[in-house]
Formats: structure tokens, C-alpha cells, sequence
């Protein structure tokens, strides 16, 4: 056998080797992947968001100077709106149901326009990064610190090349010895995350005041606290957008943070809640028979009870 067959084998040989570990490699990455998205999924949330939206939905504020500069400078921006209960009592059984649609759908579909902004944003620049998270009452078992801060890294590494050695790390220790990690772990690992890629992290976060308070059990407590000391912290280039009902806790631990925070509700946002109202009154095939002035009454009952929801 000739030294030139011999060489080619060699060759072949660590090629092969190489291929198996590029495999070996693509296949533990896609496990720690997996590990980091066992908790809620905020796609799903997203995607019902942004069905509800109708066109030139929130606008008024991504042409704004407030978002903007929040793009554009690090820091914590607040949107916060006054939600009434919807107790409504009324004989047309289509009012109740519209009413239950349109709940929340202010805030929540002005957060999806935002979330999507701000990922082609991202698109274009290549050193920025988003990830985001929204809060659901009826989805309360998901909405805890850890799942935010697991669903938060996932995003922030998911399409990075390398994944960094902090993520690697907390990976490798918690899934040998059969735990999940804790709070103070996912935290850490994050912050030094965020450090090491260095990237212009945006941070978008839906509706504050559905996480549960219960008692002793006060998740929203523990999540407040994590976003003053993200806020705080000397981490440089990390943006923060939070919305939410103007709950004192939360004005309480957010306020300070964000030059009082911003009101969204009035005229522009108002007017956004009245496209979703007439699109659900044009697409029931339930309000097709009925007459135009029983339509401008129905809408007129969901606007008052609305208020910038």
C-alpha cells in the first residue's frame, strides 16, 4: 500500500471523526436547548396577540419619541393603562362574549406590535437581541421567576454559535444530578449571559399584573424584584419594556425605575380597542341580522367598559 492510499485514509479518517463530533456537538446543543424550554412558551401568547391586531394597531406609539428613545438607550420603560373588571349584565348574550374577547387586548396587542418592531430591528442589526415573555391569569402554574428567566435565556442564546460557558455550565451540573435550576442559578447565569455576548439585549414583558400574588407564594413580588436588580445592576446596554394595569406594587417597584412610567390609556390607544371592536361586530356571523343602531350600541357598552383595558 503506497504512502499516498495510507495519507488518504488518515485523512478520511479524521474527517470522519470530526463529522461525529460536529454531530455530537449539534446534538448537545439542541439538548441544553430542550432542558431550557420545558417551562411556558410565549410563541403561543404572541401569535393570539397578533391575530387580534388590526392594521396600523399601535402605530401611534412606535412613531413616538418614547419608543424611540428606548430603542435606542438602555434602560426600563413602563406602559401602564387602567383596566376595569368587565361585570357586564347584559341581555344580548354576543355582547357578553365580545366583551371577553376584547379583555386585555389593549395593552396585550399594543405589547405584540411592539415584540414584532423591535424583531426587525433586530434583523438588521446583527448585535442586538430580543427576547419576551407574556403573563397570562389562566395560565398561572407557568408564570413563575423561573420560567421567565429559563424563557429569557433560551431566547438570548438560541441562535448564538456558541453557546456561552456559564449556560454550559449551569447545564451540565443541574441535568447530571437531576435538578432544575434555581433561582439564584438562571439569574446569575443570565446576567453573565447577557455580559459575555455583549450584545443590545431587549427585554419585553406582558402584562405585570396577571402574575399571581397568593399569599406567602407571591410570584409577582419575586419578579419585580428581579427586574429592579436588572435595572440596577452596571450591566450597559440592556433595554426593558414592561406593560401592565397600574397596580401600587407595581408602581411601588417600577415607578422610580422608569421617570414614573407612561400611561397608555386615552385617545390613541382607544382608538386602537374600537378597530378590534368594529372587526369582531363586522366578522360574527351572529351580528350580521341585527340592526345597524343595536351595532353602534354594543360598541358604544364595550368602549365604556373598555377604558384602555
Amino acid at each position: 500500500m503506497s504512502n499516498l492510499s495510507l495519507q488518504d485514509q488518515a485523512l478520511r479518517r479524521e474527517q470522519h471523526l470530526a463529522e461525529i463530533g460536529r454531530v455530537q456537538k449539534d446534538r448537545e446543543r439542541q439538548d441544553l436547548l430542550e432542558w431550557l424550554s420545558s417551562s411556558a412558551d410565549p410563541s403561543a401568547n404572541h401569535n393570539m396577540a397578533i391575530k387580534k391586531r388590526e392594521a396600523d394597531t399601535g402605530t401611534w406609539f412606535l412613531e413616538s419619541n418614547d419608543f424611540c428613545q428606548w430603542v435606542n438607550s438602555p434602560g426600563l420603560l413602563w406602559l401602564y393603562g387602567i383596566r376595569k373588571h368587565l361585570n357586564m349584565r347584559h341581555t344580548v348574550e354576543i355582547l357578553t362574549v365580545l366583551t371577553c374577547s376584547i379583555a386585555g387586548c389593549g395593552k396585550t396587542v399594543l405589547c405584540s406590535t411592539i415584540i414584532e418592531a423591535t424583531k426587525e430591528i433586530c434583523s438588521v442589526h446583527i448585535d442586538r437581541k430580543l427576547a419576551y415573555f407574556y403573563f397570562d391569569f389562566q395560565r398561572s402554574h407557568e408564570q413563575s421567576i423561573e420560567s421567565l428567566l429559563e424563557r429569557l435565556l433560551r431566547q438570548l442564546v438560541c441562535d448564538e454559535v456558541v453557546i456561552p460557558p456559564a449556560v454550559w455550565k449551569m447545564y451540565a451540573t443541574n441535568k447530571q444530578a437531576g435538578h432544575r435550576p434555581g433561582t439564584r442559578d438562571l439569574e446569575n447565569t443570565l446576567l453573565d449571559t447577557v455580559i459575555s455576548i455583549g450584545k443590545d439585549f431587549y427585554i419585553i414583558l406582558d402584562a405585570l399584573d396577571e402574575i399571581p400574588v397568593i399569599g406567602s407564594m407571591n410570584k409577582r413580588a419575586e419578579i419585580l424584584g428581579f427586574l429592579e436588580r436588572l435595572a440596577r445592576s452596571a450591566i450597559p446596554n440592556t433595554h426593558i419594556l414592561v406593560t401592565s394595569r397600574d397596580e401600587l406594587d407595581i408602581r411601588t417597584s417600577i415607578s422610580p425605575l422608569s421617570a414614573g412610567g407612561i400611561s397608555i390609556q386615552g385617545p390613541t390607544l382607544d382608538l386602537d380597542i374600537q378597530r378590534y371592536i368594529k372587526s369582531c361586530i363586522l366578522e360574527d356571523h351572529r351580528m350580521r341580522t341585527l340592526k345597524d343602531s343595536v351595532k353602534d350600541m354594543i360598541q358604544t357598552k364595550l368602549m365604556e367598559k373598555a377604558c384602555g383595558m
